[in-house]
């Protein structure tokens, strides 16, 4: 039976990754791709962290698992909803894997919170609410026994503040401690027992990427050589920090299989999104309502708790602290169409469901197209239906509409479309990467092939580790085995029902009721990472 390690790597640049490799700054990384096989991993269509993680781990597209960003937008009720391993209407490879009679460690992934029952030990990711949330571990127990030994568990590196303060070594050293953190409590679990799937995700090197992009390349547009001078290449210290937790996981574990896997690539950011509300509110499709009551809510704000003063919010709006930070006051009865600033996109939603909806469409697919920076270039590049891009039962809760924006931007100071000029978006200034469509794939092992692998998508790599831990992959998977990876012994799909033999049943996740300050909680790292 042989032993999968699996090691992810938020944002990892398949550029970046092959030049350090290639200058000797991540000797584990090249000394796996020289032994196997490598190549970029498509992501899924809007290139946010909970749509591709989930995608990676179930195989199957967001319209089939029900996870398209950190908040999904329900229609019927027009509020946003926190997601979580609740909303994931499919069976991530740990849990098929368990069913099938195989030991798993699942370690800091995305969207795993709360954790199901397994066969093994999970340690949820950072969307989980915090390390002392029910659910944040299975066994429950182990959150308490990684609390004694290791203290409070770095869910996130939130450096937001301290970028902003200007405290650049301290968010440096942040981002690094974080790293080195979870690597070690991976390896003492992998340790503690025998697995046949072990699965570890480094999330840390997103949040260095998303604010020191530029100083990795002095042709970025906004490359600062004083600052890389006063703490160095954050982005490249932080893989390598990975780089050395994956040398040390591949001697704990001493898997027969590696593969390392991102769940997108990075990329200069052009602050594009961040335009589009106050564009819709210029253009007149979607209006907001004055609305006195919070205006001096507001103003009284700073006199309370932030804790009572969300509570209270929520309580009052009755859709929760989410859709308020969100959308604020939507005049809901004069908006045709509306936009919100969610995991760093600004898609399109419309408010019609009856004949009228094509016009609309139609009409803001004209209008963003005919879009132009302030010196007059194109900056969008498509507006794509959500029915274009995914299937399944789920498809309802993604945008309508999503935007593709040119990708040779520079940083945007502004929009102009239809006479209306909109500038200066909050936070513009900070941010210097944000998500691109391809991340890296490296697998190394018995028995594989030497090369490239080509046309890799996210979905691709559950059946590829369920086949390679001798696992029947389910039928109803949109992934498949990797062709070049298929050599590996012979490919085992589950019966028609789609579910692996099992060897009993399988708890879904467990945990506490979803609470105004868990959604606060995730605000919070969603803004430390300038998504909101």
């Amino acid at each position: 039976m042989a032993r999968v390690l699996v090691i992810g790597i938020d944002g990892a640049s398949p550029a970046l990754l092959e030049r350090w490799m290639a200058d000797g700054q991540l000797r584990v990384l090249a000394s796996l791709r020289d032994s196997g096989l490598s190549g970029p991993l498509r992501t899924t269509p809007n290139m946010t962290s909970p749509s591709a993680w989930t995608s990676m781990v179930t195989g199957v597209n967001p319209g089939e698992h029900g996870v398209f960003n950190f908040f999904d937008f329900e229609a019927e009720v027009r509020c946003f909803r926190r997601v979580s391993a609740r909303r994931r209407d499919a069976q991530p490879w740990w849990v098929t894997a368990s069913r099938a009679g195989r030991r798993c460690v699942t370690v800091n992934m995305p969207c795993s919170w709360p954790a199901e029952v397994v066969n093994g030990a999970t340690v949820a990711g950072w969307l989980a609410p915090g390390d002392d949330a029910p659910g944040f571990t299975y066994p429950p127990d182990l959150a308490s026994l990684l609390r004694r030994r290791f203290g409070r568990y770095p869910l996130h590196s939130d450096i937001q503040r301290l970028v902003a303060a200007g405290r650049d070594e301290a968010a440096r050293e942040r981002v690094l401690t974080n790293l080195r953190r979870k690597g070690e409590i991976a390896r003492w679990l992998l340790a503690r027992g025998q697995y046949d799937i072990a699965t570890v995700v480094f999330t840390d090197t997103d949040a260095a990427q998303h604010y020191y992009l530029h100083l990795t390349d002095p042709a970025h547009p906004a490359f600062d050589a004083t600052l890389r001078e006063r703490i160095g290449d954050v982005v490249l210290e932080a893989f390598r920090e990975v780089d050395a937790a994956i040398g040390a996981l591949v001697e704990a574990a001493r898997p027969d299989f590696v593969l390392v896997v991102s769940d997108h690539g990075a990329a200069p950011a052009h602050h594009g999104p961040s335009f589009l509300p106050a564009l819709f509110d210029a253009l007149g499709w979607q209006r907001r309502r004055r609305n006195v009551a919070r205006s001096l809510f507001g103003a009284l704000g700073a006199l309370l708790p932030a804790g009572l003063k969300h509570r209270i919010a929520a309580r009052a709006r009755g859709d929760g602290l989410a859709t308020d930070v969100l959308l604020g006051n939507l005049a809901w009865e004069d908006t045709r169409a509306f936009t919100a600033m969610v995991g760093g996109r600004a898609d399109v939603w419309l408010t019609d469901g009856g004949p009228e909806r094509a016009s609309v469409a139609a009409e803001v697919r004209e209008t963003l197209l005919g879009c132009r920076d302030l010196d007059g270039r194109p900056v969008i590049e498509d507006v794509i239906d959500r029915e274009d891009l995914y299937h399944g039962p789920h498809v309802s809760r993604a945008p309508h509409l999503l935007v593709r924006w040119r990708r040779d931007l520079s940083r945007l100071r502004g929009l102009q479309c239809n006479g209306v000029r909109v500038e200066r978006a909050g936070g513009r200034g900070l941010q210097t990467g944000m998500h691109a469509p391809h991340g890296i794939l490296i697998a190394a092992g018995k028995g594989l092939r030497r090369g490239q692998v080509r046309g890799a998508a996210v979905a691709d790599i559950a059946p590829t580790v369920l086949h390679l831990a001798g696992v029947s992959v389910p039928e109803h998977l949109d992934g498949a085995v990797l062709k070049e990876i298929s050599n590996v012994g012979s490919v085992h799909r589950a019966r028609a029902s789609g579910q692996a033999e099992s060897t009993g049943a399988v708890a879904r996740p467990a945990g506490g009721p979803a609470d105004v300050a868990d959604d606060a909680a995730l605000i919070a790292r969603l803004r430390g990472l300038g998504y909101l």
